[in-house]
Order: C-alpha cells, then sequence, then structure tokens
C-alpha cells in the first residue's frame, strides 16, 4: 500500500514519514537510555561506601556519556528538521 502514500504525498513526503519515525525511535530510546544511566550514576553515588569500585566507574564515564546522549539527541533533531524541509520543498 506503499504507491497511493507515494501518489498522495510524493516521495519528500513519504521519506520525510519514514525520516520521522526513525528519528522518534531513536529519540525515544535515547532518553531510555539517558534516564537509565542518571539511574546508574545515582546508584553509583549512594553506593560509594559499599562498593567503591562502582563510584569510580560511573563517576568517570557520567560525563561523556551525558553528552553522547545529548549528541545523539539533537542528531537526530536535526534530521528530523532537514527531512520535514525537503519533505515540503519536495512536494
Amino acid at each position: 500500500m506503499a504507491l497511493p502514500a507515494l501518489a498522495q504525498d510524493g516521495v519528500g513526503g513519504a521519506l520525510e514519514g519514514v525520516v520521522t519515525k526513525i528519528t522518534d525511535l531513536i529519540k525515544g530510546l535515547t532518553l531510555v537510555v539517558g534516564a537509565l544511566g542518571i539511574t546508574l550514576w545515582g546508584f553509583g553515588k549512594v553506593a560509594r561506601p559499599i562498593f567503591p569500585e562502582i563510584a569510580s566507574l560511573t563517576g568517570q564515564y557520567f560525563n561523556n556519556f551525558i553528552v553522547g546522549v545529548i549528541v545523539v539527541y539533537l542528531a537526530a533533531e536535526i534530521v528530523d528538521q532537514v527531512a520535514a524541509a525537503a519533505g515540503a520543498g519536495g512536494s
């Protein structure tokens, strides 16, 4: 049933729909991974007296992890905006 969608929205509209779905999935996964990372970091801070190894591991990688999550989320947002602009211009 892709032919009616292509006929109605054109190739730009179909591409925009696919890219939007993929970037929404990536952004959703990024938020879940970010929440999990913050939870693990918090656990590392709380468990510092009992498990100092976990605290040192989470402390070392937390900044890089958060920067990575932000970069992935923003990259997905930029791709989504470019696809929307290409879909609007290509119709």
